[in-house]
């Protein structure tokens, strides 16, 4: 797997329309205050940088480089899988989930939704480009990007419909379509 050094991967994000997605996710952060939220796949902690103050924050990736970054400015980080959490059962109130999904084949993905349910009480925000026929540029970056594994939205949904009730669901396109969900896990 393709992977860029932590300063280079902030600026790729900036350049790819960070500050868009986090304008379109602002209100889903804005309810996650007071809680302690996982940031599965978190890297340089970018978006724990936008969570409302009192957010206890757990920014989680299996990079330590990008980690190291994250550090500078959060204080709990930790490296693991994501498939394989290292956090109790129903320890942080809310997840995070943005840009994972398509870099983890079938099997990984499955199970990283199923540790995410494990771990989280209320709610996951989740986000990841979904495949969209004749985008020329979306199909340019699909070819640039580390993910090997871009799926269609119905798959998304169906896939986080196992381990999640899904509350709300949008999209937004930035280069690529985006879609949002806001899921519950469901009771086990």
């Amino acid at each position: 797997m393709r992977t860029l050094p932590p300063t280079l991967y902030d600026l790729v994000q900036v350049l790819l329309g960070q500050r868009t997605s986090l304008a379109r996710l602002a209100p889903h952060f804005e309810r996650l205050g007071g809680g302690t939220v996982i940031d599965v796949g978190g890297g340089t902690g970018l978006y724990g940088r936008r969570l409302p103050d009192g957010t206890r924050y757990i920014c989680v990736d299996n990079d330590r480089q990008k980690l190291q970054r994250a550090r500078a400015t959060h204080s709990c980080c930790v490296q693991c899988d994501a498939t394989r959490l290292a956090l109790r059962s129903k320890s942080v109130d809310y997840g995070i989930c943005v840009g994972v999904a398509h870099h983890l084949a079938d099997d990984a993905w499955h199970e990283m939704l199923r540790e995410i349910a494990r771990v989280v009480r209320h709610r996951l925000i989740f986000v990841d480009p979904v495949i969209q026929p004749r985008l020329s540029i979306s199909d340019l970056l699909w070819r640039l990007d580390a993910g090997s594994y871009p799926r269609w939205e119905s798959r998304l949904l169906e896939d986080l419909s196992a381990e999640f009730v899904c509350e709300h669901v949008e999209s937004y396109h930035i280069h690529h379509r985006y879609l949002v969900c806001i899921a519950a896990p469901r009771p086990r």
